[in-house]
């Protein structure tokens, strides 16, 4: 069965935005539904846009033909995304970014102006800061070690996320995609530790 994680995520943040944790008489400034769609569309991605249009769609037609299973699975669901937010978080983003970059979500003759693996490590980069790069590179040594110790729960995390499309996009594995651009991002580390290094003595008064 499908995931519906995308599907899961709008549903925890409606929750929490609509205070249905509260009593009803404790709820202040509840947005309504239009504000609340219109705020969560403008900090979600595209990629990630078309992804809760599926999963809202695939869930009408499963509960039109008399399927509630995943009514029963959005309640007990929550779990696996708290454990992939607690582990390889960065990852999970970076991976995001690179789908969308590489325009997975699109049928292939409709992908123009695709970028490379190396075009969306350094747009991600510079949005990030020197503590998410180190955690990025922190989580793919991570991914590596455990794959080929024959530890795949990690392929299990990105496959809630529809983020197992490398061998496919790249034709290769993610450990060998994510070795072969290590010494990438060692240096956006590096470089950022240093911007970090001169902006701390800045603010110490050193020039």
């Amino acid at each position: 069965m499908r995931q519906y994680v995308r599907l899961i995520d709008f549903m925890l943040s409606l929750g929490t935005a609509i205070q249905d944790y509260l009593p009803e008489d404790e709820r202040a400034n509840v947005p309504d539904l239009k504000s609340f769609l219109d705020e969560w569309t403008s900090r979600t991605s595209l990629i990630e846009l078309y992804r809760l249009r599926s999963d809202i769609r695939s869930y009408l037609v499963k509960h039109t033909a008399g399927g509630y299973t995943v009514d029963e699975y959005s309640v007990t669901s929550s779990q696996p995304l708290e454990v992939s937010m607690r582990g390889f978080m960065e990852l999970i983003d970076f991976m995001k970014h690179l789908a969308e970059g590489t325009l997975d979500y699109l049928p292939e003759d409709q992908r123009v102006g695709q970028l490379t693996a190396d075009q969306v490590i350094e747009k991600w980069m510079k949005g990030k800061s020197y503590f998410a790069a180190r955690s990025l590179r922190h989580d793919l040594k991570s991914y590596i070690r455990l794959y080929k110790s024959g530890d795949y729960s990690v392929d299990e995390i990105l496959s809630w996320y529809d983020l197992s499309y490398i061998p496919e996009r790249f034709g290769c594995e993610e450990w060998e995609l994510f070795a072969s651009r290590l010494c990438s991002i060692d240096a956006h580390v590096e470089r950022k530790r240093k911007d970090l290094l001169i902006k701390g003595f800045g603010w110490l008064g050193f020039r």
